[in-house]
């Protein structure tokens, strides 16, 4: 994998979670590669390098709230980034779903909780 480099989330938006039960997350964020590695072209194992570029990238998913400071979650993520190269023109889509599992720490004596 060359070099790549994704802005963290720019916006986050989740139910409360402190209540326990279902809740719902979405985010959106852009990621940034600089070029993306290709391992197999026209059916030959031959390897080349195509720039890209950056791109939109959102999620959505659902969870659950224990309420033991346990909570679990999956999501659905998506970027689309183009392809300019001479002789190749084009998008590579992203998808990507991922199982979470959470444990919330709770400090009794601060006004700080992660």
């Amino acid at each position: 994998m060359k070099k790549f480099f994704a802005l963290g989330t720019f916006l986050t938006l989740v139910s409360p979670v402190n209540a326990g039960g279902f809740y719902a997350t979405l985010s959106g964020g852009i990621a940034l590669p600089e070029t993306v590695d290709l391992i197999e072209i026209g059916g030959k194992n031959e390897k080349d390098t195509l720039p890209v570029g950056e791109a939109f990238s959102g999620e959505l998913g659902i969870g659950y709230d224990f309420e033991n400071t346990i909570r679990t979650d999956i999501t659905y993520s998506n970027a689309n980034h183009d392809v300019n190269f001479p002789g190749v023109n084009g998008e590579i889509e992203i998808n990507n779903i991922s199982v979470n599992i959470y444990k919330d720490f709770k400090f009794d004596n601060s006004k700080f909780t992660p």
